[in-house]
């Protein structure tokens, strides 16, 4: 691989590199001389495909190749895997059949499920019958949402069928007629369908966004990207009514080629890939990003389309007019890749450029100038960029407790260190578990694991250093000591192992306001903060004295 630096700043931390047809991922670190981090390589299950992600936490989802007889051609997958921090195949689900085909691109989703871009067998007569102009065997796409339900098993838990969306002027007697450019909505079944085509969309990119519940995707030979809605049930995907915007399953939106409808304007797409949606912490959040792969005859880029959504989130789509009338903003990358390819979008304003067939990643500065580039020796049909702490993940948040004059941390993550905080100020050289202050105060942890990653600040503990003429630090006689977080008075020590003591507890001023008989906890609730003297006299009428500050 050849790698190229430029000064200047990039975003991030880890970039994912996952070559077609292998079966290992690798994620390399942009700061540091692109020195490889971390590799997956799966023992069994195929190569990847297309698509790979990094899921939060280090798990590599990616789309794997399986072998099929029937559907061939581009960006055939077969199945999706998941390979965990440690290499261990925690998930393997085949989409491959005589009928069916999962292709192209994946979307892991914020519930755990993933989205899968699926080619379905339709027979000559079924196309006949839908209105087609030809006679043919076509494979139309779905997606599929997938919930895990084993190493190797997943539930179908939603589904959209683009055949459940069609729209033809050629045969009035049969299904799906009417007026194309009155139903931008629907899909011609008849654009780009000749008796050559199986493969008549090739959609390629698929995204998700939760705040919407909309689903982005893109198609390759129609040249547009379409919005659909997720909040139906699979049963209102399938229909013209219904879910959070009332079409059903009908397109929300589309954009990129006016003639797939028989709309006005001019073609921007010419050869679509990576549909998505720009995300939440990014500049134009919520705007549509694809990669068009002949933006200018010698270069690739990304073009930017601010689709004026509503308030609501729904989209103005009616009467074959397609707006914005051109993309909003366009990045061209510094070389051309014939298909594949993906742009990401950076909180910092930067984008993440894959030229796929030439293996060239590249970061681009808003002004378009390259800060970071890596060369790999294959294809990559995707590359995405990671924070650290997204890939190995922040410790789960520490709990402190007290134990007499020892507070101790505790986290379920293992294999970490713990930062002390004192009144919100760090306590320099102390990183173990137990701590024993000498300071009253308010006392916090920050839990770390191995790679600096940090849990947030614990929740915090009071404590109060007993000052008096029995140190608990090193009284062997008597130990006084507040809790002021269950408000309990211990004592502890040789001289309350006598069978009967009795304790008097006095304000500042001398007044008794509390006694007890031999006991070595008391109920401190009733007692303000403050300054309180305890006398303890024991059974062979040695008294002791100390005072306590309580600040709760």
């Amino acid at each position: 691989a050849v790698i190229t630096f430029a000064h200047a700043q990039k975003w991030g931390n880890y970039n994912l590199v996952a070559l077609q047809n292998s079966a290992s991922a690798t994620l390399l670190d942009v700061n540091n001389n692109n020195t490889v981090v971390k590799t997956w390589t799966a023992s069994s299950g195929g190569n990847t495909a297309y698509s790979a992600y990094v899921l939060e936490g280090g798990t590599l989802l990616r789309s794997i190749k399986v072998a099929n007889s029937v559907f061939t051609g581009g960006g055939m997958a077969g199945g999706i895997q998941k390979l965990d921090i440690n290499n261990a195949i925690t998930w393997t689900y085949n989409v491959s059949s005589t009928t069916v085909c999962s292709h192209h691109d994946v979307c892991p989703m914020p519930n755990g499920n993933v989205l899968i871009i699926v080619y379905e067998l339709k027979t000559a007569a079924e196309l006949t019958a839908a209105g087609g102009s030809t006679s043919h065997a076509i494979w139309p796409d779905k997606i599929i949402e997938v919930q895990q339900t084993g190493p190797t098993t997943g539930t179908i838990v939603w589904e959209w069928h683009a055949w459940d969306h069609l729209v033809q002027e050629f045969d009035a007697t049969k299904a799906n007629y009417g007026v194309v450019a009155n139903n931008p909505q629907l899909l011609n079944i008849n654009y780009k369908n000749t008796t050559m085509t199986k493969d008549w969309m090739h959609c390629n990119g698929v995204d998700y966004n939760a705040t919407l519940d909309q689903i982005v995707f893109s198609s390759h030979y129609l040249n547009e990207i379409y919005v659909i809605d997720h909040s139906t049930t699979s049963a209102e995907a399938a229909t013209h009514a219904g879910g959070r915007y009332g079409h059903g399953g009908d397109l929300l939106y589309r954009w990129g080629n006016p003639a797939a409808y028989n709309g006005t304007g001019t073609a921007d797409f010419n050869v679509v890939h990576d549909a998505h949606f720009v995300p939440d912490n990014c500049p134009h959040a919520g705007w549509f990003v694809g990669w068009n792969n002949g933006a200018t005859p010698t270069k690739s880029g990304a073009d930017w389309v601010n689709p004026n959504r509503n308030a609501d989130g729904s989209y103005n789509l009616s009467g074959g007019a397609m707006t914005p009338a051109t993309y909003s903003r366009r990045q061209l990358s510094s070389g051309k890749t014939n298909n594949m390819g993906s742009a990401q979008q950076l909180p910092n304003g930067n984008t993440l450029f894959c030229i796929a067939q030439t293996g060239i990643i590249q970061e681009v500065d808003s002004n378009n100038t390259t800060v970071w580039s890596y060369t790999a020796s294959g294809m990559i049909a995707q590359s995405s960029r990671y924070e650290k702490c997204y890939v190995f993940g922040n410790p789960v948040m520490p709990t402190l407790a007290q134990n007499g004059t020892i507070l101790t941390a505790s986290t379920t993550t293992t294999g970490v260190t713990y930062q002390w905080l004192l009144n919100g100020a760090t306590i320099s050289g102390v990183t173990g578990a137990t701590y024993s202050p000498t300071q009253s105060g308010d006392y916090q942890v920050i839990a770390s694991n191995s790679v600096g990653c940090q849990s947030d600040t614990s929740a915090v503990l009071p404590f109060v250093v007993v000052t008096g003429t029995n140190n608990p630090q090193n009284s062997t006689e008597l130990a006084i000591f507040p809790n002021p977080t269950n408000n309990i008075l211990h004592l502890r020590g040789t001289a309350i192992e006598q069978t009967v003591f009795d304790v008097h507890i006095y304000n500042m001023y001398g007044s008794l306001l509390k006694t007890a008989h031999s006991q070595q906890d008391i109920d401190l609730n009733g007692l303000a903060n403050g300054v309180y003297s305890v006398k303890v006299t024991a059974a062979n009428n040695a008294i002791y004295t100390q005072k306590i500050t309580l600040m709760r």
